[in-house]
């Protein structure tokens, strides 16, 4: 039997989900009731500072760890599963520990450097060094 398709209709498909599937590929969770996962970060920044921050729902400060070795900054933390009348029958939740290790840029001034949780939000604010700040620099 020939099976014969619309390339059309297979490319829009494609095209349509394209960042569905290469996430399904690339997806870091596990069938594993205990893995260990990636939060997804962002890292801005304005004239005086880096803010990085990372999304880690349900997990309290006293389950984050933050550490900084030269210029990278290493997040772990754990997220326990909560016990409950009801049994589980699918979760896209993760449980277990999450680690994160972000390299800040050359100008970050790693002796100061602070931390809140907010709303399941992880920020860290990074000043940066005197020197790399923007300068005006006038004409003589």
């Amino acid at each position: 039997m020939r099976l014969k398709t619309n390339q059309a209709i297979f490319s829009d498909v494609l095209i349509n989900n394209f960042g569905q599937i290469v996430n399904d590929m690339l997806s870091e969770t596990t069938n594993k009731p205990q893995g260990i996962y990636r939060p997804p970060f962002q890292l801005s920044e304005n004239d005086e500072q880096y803010m990085l921050q990372l999304s880690l729902p349900g997990v309290t400060k006293q389950n984050i760890s933050i550490n900084q070795e030269e210029h990278i900054i290493k997040i772990e933390a754990h997220r326990a599963t909560t016990a409950s009348d009801y049994t589980v029958l699918h979760s896209e939740f993760n449980h277990g520990k999450y680690v994160r290790e972000v390299r800040l840029p050359k100008n970050a001034s790693l002796d100061a450097i602070s931390a809140k949780l907010q709303d399941g939000l992880l920020t860290l604010f990074v000043q940066k060094k005197e020197e790399s700040k923007p300068k005006s620099i006038s004409i003589t």
